[in-house]
């Protein structure tokens, strides 16, 4: 059974569409997350906490402190 040419002609241009509407979703997608990621000079959510575990680590010369200091507030370190 052969399909008719107008048949493949419209699927062939129906899948050319379709990966170009995913390739540029992606594009967009890719570009408003690094806009809102590059746009800051500190890291964001956990990124940001870890961040700041890490340097009260460092002015407690590696001992454990009791609260971090994210956000200003009184978190217990562990």
């Amino acid at each position: 059974m052969t399909v008719p040419k107008q048949v493949r002609q419209r699927t062939g241009r129906w899948r050319l569409s379709s990966a170009a509407a995913v390739i540029l979703a992606v594009q967009l997608g890719a570009f408003v997350r690094l806009a809102f990621v590059l746009g800051s000079s500190f890291p964001r959510n956990d990124g940001g906490m870890f961040y700041v575990m890490v340097q009260d680590l460092l002015r407690s010369r590696f001992a454990l402190p009791v609260y971090t200091t994210y956000n200003s507030l009184q978190v217990p370190f562990s």
